[in-house]
């Protein structure tokens, strides 16, 4: 069945279909044929890559961001017999001074575009293009170079080297890489994630109280 985002402020869910392609994409892999995500580097919250290929249409593209410490731009993508997403943290984004020790807590917005339930029939690519969003309390240990926290669809796990951040995420039951940045003045982050029948992309961010 396909995915269903359970958090209350679900956007929306569309049906969607591409025709199949004999181009095959790099970075698939052979557990996940039709399906790619990774990072970008946005210069703003409607930017996509420069190489992007323009053969794909996007489906989905959002951003979250939080005056005065920036934000992450994100979106999903079909071409052909693939699903493609991107997510990053937008260029020019600060987070404030370093922190070495101690904890904060910061209550993030997230926002996540998502193509589940893909599928090929009748030589078509078909899945449903949603959007998801909620609040998480994210938990930086500075002692323990630790970024953490988890609401509803989505789980945190995040390893931080000064001001930056990365490591895992889920979504939706689906694995993920996760970058960011976190700070005095707030943290923010990009995720993308991809399996067989599913990609998606998103980010978070929060201004320290």
């Amino acid at each position: 069945m396909p995915f269903r985002p359970t958090t209350a402020a679900a956007l929306r869910r569309a049906a969607i279909a591409a025709p199949l392609a004999t181009l095959m994409l790099g970075g698939c892999t052979a557990s996940n044929l039709l399906t790619t995500s990774q990072f970008y580097n946005p210069a703003s919250a409607t930017a996509t890559p420069v190489l992007f290929d323009r053969n794909y249409t996007i489906v989905g593209q959002g951003s979250v961001e939080k005056a005065g410490v920036g934000g992450a731009a994100y979106f999903t993508a079909m071409s052909g017999s693939y699903a493609a997403a991107y997510g990053g943290v937008i260029n020019g984004s600060n987070v404030g001074d370093l922190m070495t020790s101690g904890q904060a807590v910061y209550s993030a917005d997230y926002e996540v575009e998502v193509v589940s339930g893909l599928e090929i029939a009748y030589d078509t690519l078909q899945g449903v293009a949603g959007s998801d969003s909620g609040n998480i309390i994210l938990t930086a240990d500075f002692d323990a170079a630790t970024l953490t926290g988890e609401d509803g669809s989505l789980r945190v796990d995040g390893t931080i080297s000064g001001e930056d951040v990365t490591g895992n995420v889920v979504y939706a039951g689906v694995e993920g890489q996760l970058e960011g940045l976190v700070g005095q003045s707030g943290t923010v982050g990009a995720f993308h994630g991809n399996d067989a029948r599913m990609v998606y992309a998103g980010g978070f961010a929060a201004t320290r109280p």
